[in-house]
């Protein structure tokens, strides 16, 4: 089974190596997507709207590059909202 993971992750990084696409791992991500963020935004305590809010997983995310942030959400679906609740 091990082989055969091994052999997918090396056939995937061939793959989108070839067509200039690299594998990131998610913690290297979200330290890239946080320095963007913080780049993007001049504040410590910024106003933030989440339109299309879905299950908060934005928001959440946001919460942990600014704590300290004001996050209005909006979720025009009724059953979806519940989760938001």
């Amino acid at each position: 089974m091990l082989i055969k993971l091994i052999y997918m992750k090396f056939i995937l990084n061939y793959l989108l190596h070839r067509f200039n696409y690299n594998l990131v791992k998610k913690e290297d991500f979200s330290k890239k997507k946080e320095k963007i963020f913080k780049e993007l935004v001049n504040s410590e305590n910024p106003i933030i709207i989440d339109i299309g809010a879905h299950k908060g997983e934005t928001v959440i995310e946001m919460k942990e590059i600014f704590p300290k942030s004001e996050i209005h959400s909006f979720e025009p679906d009724p059953e979806t909202f519940k989760f938001l609740k």
